[in-house]
């Protein structure tokens, strides 16, 4: 929920043990240097027993979802490649061993199960991820990279001046190289 100063807002049930969209956030502030586009700044992070409660800054601009219909084919074009420029900066700079948040903290992508027609579940095991990336034509000899882990439309923020913002950083994680793709694939 986005409130009137343009804070946004979340209560996120705890289903799960995983990563919290507050340790990754704090994790790219940490690292915002490294980073060509915006992303929100945490402003109160609160956890009880069965929630958590995040509230984080605005990124300044209107959601790509909003605008895109209304934009000139070259402008969506370079749109378009910048936006491959972002999610590639992550997955190029940091990677890992494992498929985790940044906190090696298990990585809640029931969607890599979804895709290729297997029960979604909390943590993919080593031989549903095998065989999500059989499937999906990922590369076994890479790493598992940084990516957001769910870009779309209302994912990604533009600005007035042409600079580029991404939000709602709550499935970001190590995930196996070429994953940026897949939720597009399934979508």
């Amino acid at each position: 929920m986005t409130t009137a100063s343009g804070t946004r807002t979340g209560r996120r049930p705890i289903r799960c043990l995983r990563q919290s969209p507050y340790v990754t956030l704090a994790w790219l502030a940490d690292r915002r240097d490294r980073l060509s586009s915006a992303i929100p700044n945490v402003i109160h992070f609160q956890r009880e027993e069965d929630a958590e409660y995040l509230i984080t800054s605005s990124v300044p601009g209107a959601l790509l979802k909003d605008v895109w219909r209304g934009m000139p084919e070259d402008e969506r074009r370079h749109l378009a490649g910048r936006i491959i420029e972002i999610c590639e900066e992550p997955a190029s700079t940091w990677a890992s061993n494992a498929m985790s948040g940044v906190d090696g903290w298990r990585l809640f992508e029931n969607w890599l199960n979804f895709c290729v027609g297997l029960p979604r579940t909390c943590e993919p095991d080593e031989d549903n991820i095998q065989n999500i990336r059989e499937r999906l034509g990922m590369d076994y000899s890479k790493p598992f990279v940084f990516a957001h882990g769910g870009i779309g439309g209302g994912e990604v923020v533009i600005d007035s001046d042409g600079s580029i913002g991404l939000i709602n950083w709550a499935n970001a994680g190590y995930c196996p190289w070429g994953w940026a793709r897949t939720k597009f694939a399934c979508s």
